[in-house]
């Protein structure tokens, strides 16, 4: 996948009759290696291609023939920051009676390095009252098929002032090393993820910080790694 080699394995001691022949055999795929796979999908665009290649060889003790070798090869496409922009307003609840407007939410990848993958956010909001609103910090949590991969919150205090727009930025960072763990799943899963994003709040009263979950978005990735073995 991208060049880096997930899965492999081989078979001996095959005995083909005449006529058509089928074989079964298995590989071991190196879940290990997902972290640095992840790397390379998104540093490529977020595309992987996938090749499998097969080699036939017979072993006549003192040298071996390679017979024939099938290979496939084949791109696989995610646009998983296409799931979190929004242009839609929505109507978020701080602490009643207040609450703000998300105007949008806009976002791009930052940084790569082999332990994090950082997510760049803009946050378009409107505050409707007529006193200024104050955050202590604003935050996200990414989950994929449960597993917590990463996670972001403001560094400073934010004040939206009284129906005014207010643009709020951060970043967020997914934790490479978690995503062999969310791997597993989205294969026992039929190679289905639900991709939720939860947004949060901080908010302080006297020594007391209090996480207030402000909403959740949720959507759902679909893979088909094996498709070269129907065509």
């Amino acid at each position: 996948m991208n060049g880096i080699v997930m899965a492999e394995g081989s078979r001996r001691g095959i005995q083909v009759g005449r006529g058509h022949s089928t074989m079964n055999f298995s590989v071991f795929f190196d879940n290990t290696k997902i972290p640095q796979w992840w790397v390379s999908h998104v540093r490529n665009d977020e595309k992987t291609t996938v090749e499998i290649d097969v080699n036939f060889i017979l072993d006549l003790g003192f040298t071996q023939i390679t017979l024939a070798t099938e290979s496939r090869r084949f791109t696989v496409e995610t646009n998983m920051l296409a799931k979190m922009n929004t242009n839609e307003p929505v109507d978020v609840t701080i602490v009643k009676p207040f609450h703000i407007i998300i105007k949008s939410i806009s976002t791009r990848w930052g940084d790569i390095s082999d332990e994090t993958t950082e997510i760049k956010s803009e946050i378009v909001t409107y505050n409707p009252h007529m006193i200024p609103i104050t955050i202590t910090q604003l935050g996200f949590e990414i989950q994929m098929n449960n597993v917590s991969i990463g996670e972001g919150e403001t560094s400073s205090l934010i004040i939206l002032k009284a129906k005014t727009e207010t643009t709020i930025n951060f970043t967020t960072e997914i934790f490479n090393k978690k995503l062999d763990d969310w791997f597993v799943t989205h294969l026992k899963n039929g190679e289905r993820t639900v991709l939720k994003i939860r947004m949060f709040s901080i908010l302080r009263v006297g020594d007391l910080k209090v996480k207030v979950y402000l909403g959740t978005y949720e959507d759902e990735i679909r893979t088909d790694l094996l498709s070269f073995s129907q065509s």
